[in-house]
């Protein structure tokens, strides 16, 4: 059983009891005692949950609220309770729930390039090329190639705080990375007509091989190597790409599907992919083995 489906049973808390006491929806509760998968959905900062109209998930914050209440005594059992629902959220794997309490060790995986494309500056979809050149201010000739970005509606947490959109920010969206077994999960739960196709969703690097891409941590270091030789372009993560209506507007047009649009936001949360920024310059070719730098991991407890 769940780590934290089983502290929960053995509390004696209702969810009612939980949902007054931390603010998180009963009905998560409920889901968590049948150990049921919740998946992370969209940030309302106003409310400060995660959720959408079928299942409830909440921030890290007021999980570690309900870990105090439920193990006051033991700190580190509070961290395999955090896990364990992590783990039920689909963000940790049960071994590293179980074994890892919390921490994680550094990793390499490897993969494939199968696309490289560039933007322009009209377009919201990508056209592929043989080959991207990376500098420090992005991907040569695509339309998020600058040395800042402006604060806008993708930066939640900064307005949230009270920044003014329209504030420089450095430009940690240079390189927008897919997965192709992630595209093919989303078409299919979609009912796509057609696959989704290379550079749909506007972007530049789209990988084969690697595991639940878009669940790289940040700090992961994406670099490359063709015959055994690296490549000097290295990408480093900044943080999930999270899908909105325009990209599902461009899918439901390039899949020639009806009515999938909106639809899109739910079921590519997770499965979208990743952003990130130039690390170090040089070229990336279709065909290049991708390496991805994993950092060693520990979930922040105060």
């Amino acid at each position: 059983m769940n780590f934290a489906t089983d502290t929960l049973k053995k509390s004696g808390l209702t969810a009612v009891d939980l949902e007054r006491r931390t603010g998180i929806p009963r009905e998560y509760f409920r889901r968590l005692r049948r150990e049921e998968h919740v998946r992370r959905s969209n940030l309302n900062t106003k409310k400060g949950i995660f959720h959408n109209t079928r299942v409830f998930a909440t921030d890290d914050t007021r999980w570690q609220q309900v870990a105090t209440i439920l193990l006051p005594e033991s700190s580190e059992n509070r961290q395999r309770f955090l896990d364990a629902v992590a783990t039920l959220q689909g963000r940790r794997s049960p071994e590293d729930a179980v074994e890892g309490f919390g921490e994680r060790k550094a990793m390499i995986l490897t993969g494939r390039v199968e696309a490289v494309l560039v933007c322009d500056q009209e377009a919201q979809s990508t056209e592929q090329k043989e080959k991207i050149e990376l500098f420090p201010d992005g991907v040569a000739g695509d339309r998020h190639t600058r040395p800042w970005r402006h604060l806008g509606v993708r930066d939640k947490v900064l307005t949230a705080f009270g920044l003014p959109k329209g504030v420089l920010l450095a430009p940690t969206r240079q390189v927008s990375i897919v997965s192709v077994e992630e595209l093919q999960a989303i078409g299919k739960t979609l009912g796509t007509k057609k696959p989704i196709p290379h550079g749909a969703l506007g972007e530049n690097l789209v990988i084969a091989g690697i595991p639940r891409l878009t669940q790289l941590p940040p700090g992961t270091l994406l670099c490359f190597r063709k015959g055994g030789a690296p490549r000097t372009a290295v990408v480093a993560v900044w943080a999930e790409n999270i899908p909105c209506i325009i990209s599902g507007t461009e899918v439901q047009a390039a899949t020639e599907t009806e009515n999938i649009a909106g639809r899109f936001v739910d079921v590519a949360m997770g499965r979208r992919g990743l952003v990130g920024f130039v690390m170090s310059s040089g070229v990336i070719k279709k065909g290049d083995e991708v390496v991805a730098l994993i950092p060693a991991q520990r979930l922040y407890t105060p």
